[in-house]
């Protein structure tokens, strides 16, 4: 096509100068400040909301073990499955989350008496959610619904069964 009769084309008309490349640039850097942040709250609300539906249904399921065997099942580590909920969870439950920011555990801190193996939680059968993530923990305290603790620096250990003095 090239250029319209009468009209010169100069050097300076034909891009962006250095201040306006300057200008778009701090734009985008004043958008990504403000919404990568936001962007990782909002992550971090979501995992906490699975968390807790999670819990919900381990602690259903507890119960309902608890109804049909008159005893919680026994404590488990981290990541691992109790098999005794096999009847009472999905098969497609995970107790070791595919993302590595989160595991959860079974706690059964009753001794063979009833009474709690370690009555410093306040806890006799609970679930631990074990992260690595600085802010999934303290979201997790904020938003939880139930009594928790934090019983070790990236341990949250919540209630099913509270101690009973």
């Amino acid at each position: 096509m090239g250029c319209p009769r009468g009209s010169k084309l100069t050097d300076r008309d034909a891009g962006f100068t250095l201040l306006e490349l300057l200008i778009v640039v701090a734009v985008i850097g004043i958008i990504a400040a403000i919404s990568v942040p936001a962007f990782l709250k909002m992550k971090t609300k979501s995992k906490t909301a699975v968390i807790i539906t999670d819990f919900r249904t381990i602690r259903d399921a507890a119960l309902q073990y608890n109804m049909d065997n008159n005893v919680y099942p026994p404590d488990t580590g981290p990541g691992v499955y109790p098999p005794e909920f096999k009847d009472y969870l999905s098969s497609s439950f995970h107790f070791a989350n595919p993302d590595p920011i989160y595991s959860y555990d079974w706690e059964n801190w009753t001794g063979a008496d009833g009474n709690p193996g370690d009555g410093g939680t306040g806890i006799a059968v609970g679930f631990s959610v074990h992260t690595a993530d600085a802010l999934l923990g303290p979201t997790l305290s904020k938003r939880f619904p139930l009594e928790g603790k934090q019983t070790a620096p990236d341990t949250y250990t919540f209630t099913i069964v509270p101690v009973t003095p």
